[in-house]
């Protein structure tokens, strides 16, 4: 909100992206036009590692980008190309690629949980 002239760039993880999705409708109220990546790696990893990595509502569902040449492509491609609008990019990380930090505090959770 500090420049709405300048574009920026948001990197997200999936699971994060839906408890703070709410904040699109700022970005669709005040005509911003950032480019967002979503950072897949395949579920809500906090509560994957607590509650168990099967939970299906931990699955996102959009559009897909699995190599670096589909980003590449993207980002020459659409991205530049339209500049005026705000563009969302899934890259699909590792299932099991989390911090180890996050690892280890929710393992602590999860064995608060047994």
């Amino acid at each position: 909100m500090a420049d709405k002239h300048r574009r920026n760039v948001l990197l997200i993880g999936e699971g994060a992206l839906q408890l703070t999705v709410q904040a699109l409708s700022t970005i669709i109220s005040e005509h911003l036009i950032p480019v967002i990546f979503i950072i897949n790696n395949d579920g809500y990893k906090i509560d994957c590692k607590i509650h168990g990595k099967t939970a299906l509502y931990n699955d996102v569902k959009t559009n897909n980008v699995t190599t670096s040449s589909e980003l590449k492509g993207i980002i020459l491609n659409e991205i530049n190309d339209t500049p005026n609008k705000m563009h969302f990019i899934e890259v699909h990380m590792d299932v099991n690629d989390a911090p180890e930090k996050l690892n280890k505090v929710a393992q602590a959770f999860s064995n608060q949980n047994s």
